[in-house]
C-alpha cells in the first residue's frame, strides 16, 4: 500500500463524511444518512483488505474533529472498519464482481455489503456508545436503527459509483456523443428533483415531478450505465436529505424521524431501480453474446454436430457435419438421423444402438466409433458421442450428436500396427510381437497344461546365398521359408502355434505339445521342411539351404519369456557347434550343469564324512605385552588327491545348503575339544571359532552350544570366541541380538569379524552385544602407504573405544606395521608377521617358546 494511495482513501473518506453532516442532521453520535459506509466498502473490494488502516484513519480524524472523546472515537472508529472489513473478506470468498452486471453481484453486495456489514458496524458502535455511557440506555435502539439504515444507504448511494467507476463505464457514459444524452439525462433528473424539494413542506400537495427522477434514472441505466445512473441517484437524493433536513420538500414530516424514513425509502428507490435494471441489462447481453459464440462453434466447429428432437428427426446439423457425411443440411432436415435408424434383428449396428440406449439411459450420455458411409457410398469410421437435452420434466427434448471421422487417424493407426509389430519383408510378426505371442502362450500353458516349445532358428550359410545370388535373391529366399513355416504351424483349440521374424536370418517358432517327444517330431517337421530346395525364383536353379535350431521346453524350463529365448538361442549356437542342420535342446547342458554342482555337494558330504576336514590354528598376541592371548580356528581340507585345500575353494559351495551348518557344527565342536584338552594340559588361551551366517540363523545354534560346553568341567565358555561375520551379524538384527544375548549368559563372547568390510551402520552396531572388533586384514596391509586405509584403521580403534570394545588387527605382516599399531592403540594381532596357521600339534610348543619381537609396550592392554 503507497503511502498516496492512503492518504488519498483518508481524504475520500473525511470529504463523504463532510458531506454526510451537511445534508443530513446528526442524532446521538449516530449520522441517518452516512456516505463513508460506501468508501469503505468499494476502497477494500477494489484495492484491497490491505487499505483497512486509511479507513481507521480517515474515521478516527472525522470523530476527533467533531471533538469526539478520545477513547469514544477510538471504538467507533474501529467499528466503522471492522463492519466493511467483514463484508469484504465474504464477498471476495463468493468471487464478488464490482461491475453488478449480474444479478447474483447486486444481490450479494445488496445483503452482505450494504445490509450484513452496516448491521454489525451499528452493533459496534451503539455496544461502544453504550459502555462509556454516551447514549442513555432507553435512546440505544434507536441509535441502534438509526446508524444501521444510515449506513446502509449511504454503502449503497456512494458505494456503487465507487465500485462501478471503470474506463469502460466512463466511456459509455461520455464516450463520442454519448455525454451529451447522459448530461441532458442527469440535468433533467436534478432540475426535476430540485424543484419537486424546493417547495415548503406545507405548500401545495405532492408535486408529480417527484416521480420523474426514477423513470429517468432508469432510461439512464439503459442508454449511459450504471456508474452515471448511480451517481445521478445519489446527487437526487443529497439533494433530498438537505432539503428535507432544512423543513423543505415533500418528505419533511412533524418528527424526524418520520422524515428521514420516507427519505430512505426514496433513495432505495432511486439506487436500486436502475442497479437491477442494469443487471438485468447485462444478463440478456450475456446470453446473447453466449448466443452468438454459441452459434459461432456450431458453423466452424471441426467436429460435426446434428441435433434431433426426441424422436430422432433432425432440427439442424453444422456445416463440418455435412462435409464430412456429404449430405446437406436441407437434405438431412426433418429426416431420421443415420444413426438413430432401425438395424436389422442380430445385427452389430442393433447392439450397438442399444448399448446407446442404455448409455443416454444410465448417464446421459454415450461415446463410440461406428462405421457408416458417406452419400457417395464410401465407408468410414466415425468417433461419435451422443448426449441427451432434458427439460425441466426430466422428459429428453432433444439428441446432441457430435462425430469426428477418424478414418485416416484409424488407417495410419493400423499401418502404424502393422510396421510396429510385424517385419516388413515377410510379413510375420517381429521381435516386439514375438514378446506379446510368448507371454500370452506361457500363460495358456501355465493354464492348459500343454508344452510349449521355443524354438530359435538360424539358417546355416546364409550369407553365400546374398554374395552369389545377390540380396533380392536372398529376400525371396527368407519370404518363401516364411511361407513354409506358416503352413508348418498347427491350430489347436486352445491357440495357434506361432512364427517370428527377428532379423535377418533368425526366426523364433512356439509349438504347442503335449510330450517332449511330440515336441521333438515338431522340430524335425520343421527341420524337414526347411531344407527342401527352393524353386528357380530364388537363383539360377534350385537351391538347397538347412538350418540350426536350439528350443527350450516351457515349463519344464521354469524362466521368463526372455530368459527363455536365451536359452533357446543358446542352445541353437549349441547346434551349429555340432556340425549344423540339426536341432539341440536346452535341458541338456542345465542338467549336465546341475548334475556337476550336485556332484560337487556330494563330495564336500563325503569329506566330512570321512573326517577330511582338519583344524588349522593362527595365534592372537599382544604385542605391546609380547604374551599369546589366543588362537583363530581356521578349517582346511586334507585332500587325499589334491592336498590341503583352502576353505575359499569349498565352502562357498556350499554357503547356502544345510550342509554349510552341518560343516560349521564340526568346526564348533572340534574348537571345544581342543580348547578343553588344552586347558587341561595347562595352557591358558581363547580359541576363536568362526561362524557362517546361515548356521548363525539356525533356530537350534544356542542349545547346540550348550550341550557342547556342558560336556567339559573346564572353562572352556569362558576361553571361547564366536567370530562372525557383519552380514552374518546383520542378517536379522533382532534375532542375532537375542541369540548372541543368550550364548553370551554362557560364557561365550563375540568378535565381528573383517569389520569394515560390511555394511554396518552405527544404529545396528551398537545394539550388537560385541567383544571384539576385527580389523580387516586388507586395511592393515597397506594401511602404511595408504593414508585412506591408515584412517579407517584409526576410525574402528576409535569406534571401539567409544562402544566399549577391544580390537584386533588381522594381517599384521611386518614389525613397522606393529609398531604403528601400538602407537595407535591396537595391541592385539594376528598375522603371518607373527606366525602362520599351524596344525594342532605345532599350536603348544609355539606358545610355550614365543619371544616377543616388537618393540617395548607404552601401555597395557589385555583381550583376556
Amino acid at each position: 500500500m503507497g503511502t498516496g494511495q492512503f492518504v488519498l482513501i483518508a481524504l475520500i473518506y473525511c470529504w463523504a463524511a463532510t458531506a454526510s453532516m451537511v445534508i443530513a442532521p446528526q442524532t446521538a453520535n449516530v449520522n441517518l444518512l452516512w456516505l463513508p459506509a460506501g468508501v469503505a466498502i468499494a476502497a477494500l473490494l477494489r484495492r484491497g483488505p490491505g487499505l483497512w488502516p486509511a479507513i481507521l484513519v480517515g474515521a478516527l480524524a472525522v470523530l476527533l474533529s467533531n471533538r469526539t472523546p478520545l477513547i469514544l472515537a477510538i471504538a467507533l472508529a474501529v467499528s466503522q472498519t471492522i463492519g466493511p472489513m467483514v463484508a469484504t473478506r465474504c464477498l471476495r470468498r463468493l468471487a464478488f464482481h464490482h461491475a453488478l452486471d449480474h444479478r447474483r453481484d447486486l444481490w450479494h453486495f445488496c445483503l452482505i455489503g450494504a445490509v450484513a456489514g452496516p448491521l454489525l458496524t451499528a452493533c459496534l458502535s451503539v455496544l461502544s456508545l453504550g459502555i462509556l455511557g454516551s447514549v442513555p440506555l432507553a435512546q440505544l435502539p434507536a441509535a441502534w436503527l438509526y446508524g444501521w439504515l444510515g449506513a446502509a444507504v449511504g454503502t449503497f448511494l456512494l458505494g456503487v459509483p465507487l465500485l462501478t467507476m471503470s474506463r469502460s463505464t466512463l466511456s459509455r457514459a461520455l464516450g463520442g456523443w454519448r455525454w451529451t444524452l447522459t448530461f441532458l439525462l442527469m440535468g433533467a433528473c436534478l432540475a426535476s428533483g430540485l424543484l419537486a424539494f424546493s417547495t415548503s413542506a406545507h405548500d401545495a400537495p405532492l408535486s408529480p415531478l417527484i416521480f420523474l427522477p426514477p423513470l429517468l434514472l432508469c432510461w439512464m441505466a439503459v442508454r449511459s450505465g450504471i456508474f452515471a445512473s448511480s451517481l445521478t441517484a445519489l446527487l437526487v437524493t443529497g439533494a433530498a436529505a438537505y432539503a428535507t433536513a432544512t423543513g423543505r420538500g415533500p418528505f419533511f414530516e412533524a418528527t424526524m424521524a418520520q422524515s428521514i424514513a420516507v427519505l430512505w425509502i426514496y433513495a432505495c428507490t432511486l439506487s436500486a431501480t436502475p442497479s437491477l435494471l442494469t443487471a438485468l441489462v447485462g444478463e440478456l447481453r450475456s446470453i446473447d453474446e453466449r448466443y452468438q459464440l454459441s452459434a459461432k462453434l456450431f458453423e466452424h466447429l471441426h467436429e460435426g454436430l446434428l441435433i434431433t428432437d426426441a424422436n430422432h428427426r433432425i432440427l439442424d446439423v453444422n456445416p463440418t457435419f455435412s462435409a464430412i457425411t456429404g449430405f446437406s443440411r436441407e437434405e438431412m432436415l426433418g429426416t431420421i438421423a443415420p444413426l438413430m435408424r432401425a438395424a436389422p434383428t442380430g445385427s452389430a449396428t442393433e447392439r450397438q444402438q442399444t448399448e446407446m440406449r442404455d448409455g443416454l439411459q444410465a448417464s446421459g450420455s454415450w461415446r463410440g466409433e461406428t462405421v457408416d458411409r458417406r452419400r457417395n457410398g464410401e465407408p468410414c469410421t466415425l468417433q461419435v458421442t451422443v448426449s441427451a437435452v432434458k427439460g425441466q420434466n426430466g422428459q429428453i427434448r432433444f439428441h446432441a450428436l457430435a462425430i469426428a471421422d477418424i478414418t485416416q487417424a484409424q488407417a495410419q493407426r493400423a499401418q502404424l500396427e502393422r510396421q510396429a509389430h510385424t517385419d516388413e519383408l515377410t510379413g510375420l510378426p517381429n521381435r516386439a510381437r514375438l514378446a506379446h505371442l510368448l507371454r500370452e502362450a506361457m500363460v495358456a500353458s501355465e493354464r492348459e497344461g500343454f508344452l510349449l516349445t521355443i524354438c530359435y532358428l538360424d539358417l546355416d550359410h546364409f550369407k553365400p546365398v546374398n554374395d552369389n545370388h545377390g540380396h533380392e535373391a536372398g529376400d525371396r529366399l527368407l519370404v518363401d521359408l516364411s511361407d513354409r513355416l506358416r503352413r508348418s504351424l498347427r491350430h489347436w483349440a486352445s491357440g495357434d502355434d506361432a512364427v517370428a521374424r527377428l532379423g535377418g536370418d533368425e526366426f523364433v517358432l512356439l509349438l504347442r505339445t503335449a510330450t517332449l517327444e511330440e515336441g521333438r517330431h515338431a522340430v524335425e517337421r520343421v527341420m524337414r521342411s526347411v531344407s527342401q530346395p527352393y524353386g528357380p525364383g530364388v537363383g539360377t536353379g534350385p537351391l538347397s539351404i538347412t538350418a540350426s535350431i536350439g528350443a527350450t521346453v516351457y515349463p519344464i524350463d521354469k524362466a521368463d519369456a526372455d530368459t527363455l529365448l536365451r536359452h533357446a538361442d543358446h542352445a541353437m549356437y549349441g547346434a551349429k557347434q555340432a556340425g549344423r542342420n540339426g536341432y539341440l535342446f536346452f535341458d541338456a547342458e542345465h542338467d549336465r550343469r546341475t548334475e556337476q554342482h550336485f556332484e560337487a555337494l556330494g563330495r564336500v558330504q563325503d569329506a566330512l564324512d570321512s573326517n577330511e576336514f582338519v583344524l588349522y590354528y593362527q595365534p592372537k598376541v599382544d604385542m605391546r605385552l609380547g604374551r599369546v592371548l589366543g588362537v583363530e580356528a581356521l578349517l582346511r581340507w586334507k585332500h587325499p588327491q589334491h592336498g590341503v585345500i583352502a576353505p575359499a575353494q569349498f565352502l562357498p559351495l556350499i554357503e547356502h545348503t544345510g550342509l554349510s551348518a552341518r560343516v560349521g557344527d564340526w568346526v564348533l565342536q572340534e574348537g571345544i575339544e581342543q580348547l578343553a584338552k588344552w586347558q587341561r594340559m595347562g595352557l591358558d588361551i581363547t580359541v576363536s571359532v568362526n561362524i557362517s551366517a546361515r548356521h548363525l540363523q539356525e533356530p537350534s545354534f544356542a542349545k547346540l552350544l550348550a550341550g557342547l560346553l556342558g560336556r567339559h568341567t573346564t572353562p572352556v565358555a569362558q576361553r571361547l570366541v564366536i567370530e562372525v561375520l557383519e552380514t552374518a551379524a546383520l542378517a536379522d538384527v533382532d534375532y542375532t541380538c537375542a541369540l548372541m544375548e543368550e550364548c553370551r549368559d554362557l560364557g561365550v563372547r563375540f568378535a565381528l569379524d573383517d569389520f569394515g568390510t560390511g555394511y554396518s551402520t552405527f544404529t545396528y552396531l551398537k545394539r550388537l552385544p560385541l567383544d571384539f572388533l576385527k580389523i580387516d586384514r586388507s586395511f592393515v596391509l597397506n594401511m602404511l602407504v595408504d593414508r585412506q586405509d591408515m584412517a579407517i584403521v584409526e576410525g574402528v580403534i576409535d569406534l571401539s573405544e567409544t562402544f566399549g570394545c577391544k580390537v584386533v588387527a588381522e594381517g599384521v605382516e611386518s614389525p613397522e606395521q606393529a609398531q604403528r599399531l601400538i602407537e595407535l592403540g591396537c595391541d592385539v594381532g594376528q598375522g603371518n608377521g607373527i606366525a602362520q596357521a599351524m596344525p594342532v600339534a605345532e599350536v603348544y610348543d609355539w606358545v610355550r617358546n614365543y619371544k616377543n619381537s616388537f618393540p617395548a609396550p607404552r601401555r597395557a592392554a589385555t583381550i583376556q
